[in-house]
């Protein structure tokens, strides 16, 4: 049996992502089929992204939001409990 030790490379965080957006805080109303929406702080939860998680800007702010979600993206929640700021999820599509 081979014991092979685990070894990590050292990278800056510019060589492994290729930008940092931040959203805005837009006003919106509760609805989980409506669009363009704004993701609730709920749609980020322990590793699991859930885009249901959503409710609908209202018209009068639809010019102030700001970032798009694509697969492939990485979300790190901003703010609710102290236990959930930092919350980081995987877009997968």
């Amino acid at each position: 049996m081979v014991n092979a030790k685990l070894q990590w490379d050292t990278r800056l965080l510019g060589q492994l992502i290729q930008s940092i957006d931040t959203g805005t805080s837009v006003r919106s109303r509760s609805s989980n089929s409506s669009y363009p929406a704004v993701l609730k702080t709920s749609a980020l939860s322990f590793g699991r992204f859930d885009a249901s998680e959503r409710k609908a800007i209202l018209s009068e702010d639809l010019d102030r939001r700001k970032c798009e979600i694509f697969a492939g993206d990485i979300l790190i929640s901003r703010m609710n409990t102290p236990d959930r700021v930092g919350a980081t999820v995987f877009v997968e599509s």
